[in-house]
C-alpha cells in the first residue's frame, strides 16, 4: 500500500503574448497576456499598463466542474503594472468595486446533458442576476402560424427584402425568447 501526502500545488499557467499597435506607426503600443490553466482553457486576460492611471485591466473567466465556462468577469482594473497572473481572491472584490455591483459577470446555464447548451444566459449586473431576467434558448418546433411561426424572406429581383411567407411547420430547430418575444435563430426551408 503506497500513501499520498496531498501537497499545496502552486499553479501553472501557459502564457500568449500579443502586442497590440496603438497607431500606425508602430511605436506606441500595448501588451495582451493570456493565461491558460491547465486543460488549455483562458482563464485569464490582463491589458498590461492598459488603463487611464497606466494599471493593468484584467478579465477573469471561471469553468464550472464539468471544465464548461461558468463566469466572465468584466474587466477591471487592478493595483498592478506588470502584466502578471492576478489571484481571483483579487479580481472578483475588485470588480464589485469598480463597477458597484456584485454581479459584474455574465454567467450561462446549462441544459443538464452531455451536449452542453446554454439554456440561459444572464449578463452583467444585477438587474439580470436578481431580476431573473436571462436571455433563454430553447429547442423548439415552429407552428405554421401563431408565435412559433417563421417567417420566409426572399430577395426580389430589384434587391430588395421581401416577406414571401412562413416557413413549413417543424423546421425551426432554436428559439430565443426575450422579454416575451421569440426569435428562431436557424430554420431551413422544409
Amino acid at each position: 500500500m503506497v500513501n499520498f501526502k496531498l501537497k499545496k500545488c502552486i499553479p501553472c499557467f501557459a502564457t500568449q503574448v500579443s502586442r497590440i499597435l496603438l497607431d500606425s506607426t508602430g511605436t506606441a503600443s500595448a501588451d495582451k497576456i493570456d493565461y491558460f490553466d491547465g486543460l488549455g482553457r483562458s482563464s485569464q486576460t490582463v491589458l498590461r499598463k492598459f488603463s487611464p492611471g497606466l494599471k493593468d485591466i484584467v478579465t477573469l473567466r471561471e469553468y464550472d466542474t464539468a471544465g464548461r465556462l461558468s463566469r466572465s468577469y468584466l474587466p477591471v482594473p487592478v493595483t498592478t503594472a506588470t502584466g502578471e497572473y492576478v489571484s481571483p481572491a483579487t479580481v472578483k472584490p475588485a470588480s464589485d468595486s469598480f463597477y458597484g455591483d456584485a454581479h459584474a459577470y455574465e454567467k450561462p446555464v446549462y441544459e443538464p446533458s452531455p451536449l452542453n447548451r446554454v439554456m440561459e444566459q444572464y449578463g452583467p449586473g444585477s438587474a439580470w442576476h436578481a431580476g431573473g431576467k436571462p436571455v433563454k434558448t430553447g429547442w423548439m418546433v415552429n407552428g405554421s402560424s401563431g408565435e412559433l411561426s417563421c417567417a420566409l424572406y426572399a430577395v426580389a429581383s430589384g434587391g430588395a427584402l421581401e416577406r414571401t411567407g412562413l416557413f413549413s411547420a417543424r423546421t425551426g430547430t432554436r428559439g430565443q425568447k426575450m422579454n416575451g418575444h421569440f426569435s428562431f435563430t436557424t430554420c431551413s426551408a422544409g
